[in-house]
């Protein structure tokens, strides 16, 4: 497996370039592949169509030449990091102890990596909000229980990181696009994904629909993919 560089052409038309390799057009981000026509089919199987990051594509976003990059990771719970088996046998209804038992370990980690990564804020839009609960009073009890080395060491090694962009969540208003969208004015928001089961998002907010049995590695390569780069 090779890097390949992606680069938009404009139209909606792209192309791979082995990484090292000067090309024209504007970068859109790198993807392992076999050779370059792989790499463009792997892209087309993430099915994006566009970011929104900058008041010249949508007056909801900040400039970044302006504020800066400031990205958020919206994520619901139920039917995006829950497993289902977990959730339908699990006694415990308090939220703050009930929350860490039926997450599946490995979406929350991915969720959470990806948000260290791109130095994003992991904002909770799950009802479970309205309990008083984040993502860092869920992570915080996955460190002391999970028993993968992995994860334990990522959770320490980034703590106070995770503790700064774990801890938000969405206001409640009438629609959760209404709470995204008032969430991204307030904090001069430039881009963001919404990892959602259920609820309507609109487009420009760069949804990513979860389904059953719940989040998974594309969903999270396409992430990767809005969030590394603008595509027009």
């Amino acid at each position: 497996m090779k890097n390949y560089n992606i680069y938009s052409e404009g139209t909606g038309r792209y192309k791979a370039v082995k990484e090292g390799k000067s090309a024209n057009g504007v970068f859109v981000t790198t993807l392992s592949a076999s050779c370059a026509t792989a790499a463009i089919e792997r892209f087309k199987r993430l099915d994006i169509k566009r970011s929104v990051s900058n008041s010249d594509t949508s007056d909801l976003f900040a400039d970044p030449d302006l504020v800066g990059d400031a990205k958020v990771v919206f994520c619901d719970f139920n039917g995006v990091l829950d497993d289902n088996k977990s959730n339908l046998e699990c006694n415990e209804w308090c939220p703050s102890f009930r929350l860490p038992l039926v997450v599946d370990e490995w979406r929350l980690f991915e969720v959470t990596r990806l948000a260290v990564n791109h130095n994003a804020r992991l904002v909770m839009t799950s009802e479970w909000r309205k309990s008083g609960v984040n993502f860092y009073n869920i992570l915080k009890r996955i460190q002391r229980k999970t028993t993968n080395d992995t994860y334990k060491k990522f959770f320490t090694d980034n703590r106070k990181l995770i503790r700064d962009l774990c801890s938000d969540a969405t206001d409640v208003l009438s629609s959760r696009d209404e709470e995204i969208k008032k969430y991204v004015r307030d904090n001069s928001i430039t881009l963001c994904v919404v990892f959602e089961d259920d609820h309507p998002i609109s487009e420009e907010l760069n949804p990513i629909v979860v389904t059953y049995p719940g989040l998974n590695s594309t969903d999270i390569e396409r992430a990767e993919v809005i969030l590394s780069k603008n595509i027009r």
